[in-house]
């Protein structure tokens, strides 16, 4: 399971710090499965995910990114100029 935490009134988001926290065995033998941790810099809010969901935003960031890319018309070379007759 993922979850979230987020408290961070009047704050703004400073980047991001992305970490991976391991399987591991509690004190009381609970055992905590691996988790891909995203910090917002500047916040104390966090965004924990579940190796399965961690895959899936991989997975579908590269088509969001490239969605927002073509929206925004993003150029990949620069425009050709002409030549002004004189």
């Amino acid at each position: 399971m993922s979850y979230v935490s987020v408290s961070s009134p009047g704050y703004a988001v400073e980047g991001v710090e992305v970490r991976y926290q391991a399987a591991y065995t509690a004190d009381a033998g609970l055992e905590i499965p691996a988790y891909v941790y995203v910090s917002l810099k500047g916040t104390s809010g966090y965004l924990a995910l579940h190796l399965e969901h961690a895959r899936g935003l991989l997975e579908a960031l590269p088509g969001v990114l490239a969605e927002h890319d073509a929206a925004h018309e993003i150029p990949t070379v620069e425009p050709e100029c002409e030549a002004v007759a004189s």
